[in-house]
């Protein structure tokens, strides 16, 4: 199974402005259990810093679930005028026959307080309105305990178990260690979010994971510099940088309806 990545983020570029900015701050990293988990670089707090002002960091995520919140030190604006209207990018590290989309979720500090306590709005992508998506789905995963990888049990709230499954190539615990995130419960914790339905089968030459036709990360390949030329996210060829381009007018508050936010400084990416 192949980690949940988030790799750099860049806020496009205005359409009159030259000047891009990176991720200023990772602000926190609550990673689901997994097999990269509790490793350098990917699976740490310190490593995901790394995502701060370039675009060669990397994070993994891990299961359904796991979340990263960054800031940005200017206020990413809903500005039409971007290239296809889009305002800031994700890099992930989908193959051309593996993709793991993520869901991802801003918000804009309005209390000014510079702290991510203010309401957070779903960026609606292509699945959003499919009658298989799960809006608030809830998974509790459970540690096994030991020094050594093992299997973590989890279950959701409609009833459903299952394992992460360990295997022989990451030996480490999957669970996070409370050393290194002491603000998940050693015992058992619940990270919830939107799921979507998974488009995984079985080919002759291995396992494929289809991407979504736009608005999740970790969804389409990169592209070539410079990375402040976004793609088209409606097409599926990669026009100018790649990766996941997004718009900030896709937000929808928990009804489903659309909210004008006009700024922001905070994304969270969370996968689904």
């Amino acid at each position: 199974m192949k980690c949940r990545f988030i790799i750099a983020i860049l806020a496009a570029l205005s359409f009159f402005n030259a000047k891009a900015q990176f991720i200023t701050e990772v602000m926190e990293y609550t990673p689901a259990p997994g097999q990269l988990i509790n490793v350098a670089p990917w699976g740490t707090p310190d490593g995901s810093h790394s995502l701060e002002g370039g675009i060669n960091g990397s994070v993994c995520l891990g299961a359904f679930g796991g979340k990263v919140i960054f800031r940005f030190e200017d206020p990413v604006e809903n500005d039409p005028q971007n290239p296809f209207g889009v305002d800031f990018s994700i890099f992930g590290n989908p193959m051309p026959e593996w993709s793991e989309p993520g869901v991802v979720w801003v918000m804009k500090d309005e209390n000014e307080n510079g702290e991510a306590d203010d309401t957070w709005y779903e960026l609606a992508g292509s699945d959003y309105w499919f009658s298989s998506t799960v809006k608030e789905y809830r998974v509790t995963y459970t540690n096994p305990g030991g020094e050594d990888a093992a299997d973590v049990p989890w279950e959701d709230q409609l009833g459903n178990s299952g394992l992460i499954r360990a295997n022989s190539v990451h030996t480490q615990p999957y669970y996070p260690l409370h050393d290194s995130f002491p603000n998940i419960d050693p015992e058992k914790y619940t990270l919830n979010g939107t799921l979507i339905e998974g488009l995984v089968y079985e080919h002759p030459t291995g396992m494929r994971s289809i991407r979504r036709a736009f608005g999740y990360a970790d969804n389409q390949l990169r592209g070539t510099a410079p990375y402040s030329i976004p793609d088209n996210p409606y097409t599926r060829e990669i026009e100018n940088a790649g990766g996941d381009a997004f718009d900030i007018g896709w937000a929808v508050n928990s009804d489903g309806d659309y909210v004008e936010l006009v700024g922001g400084s905070w994304e969270n990416c969370q996968p689904s």
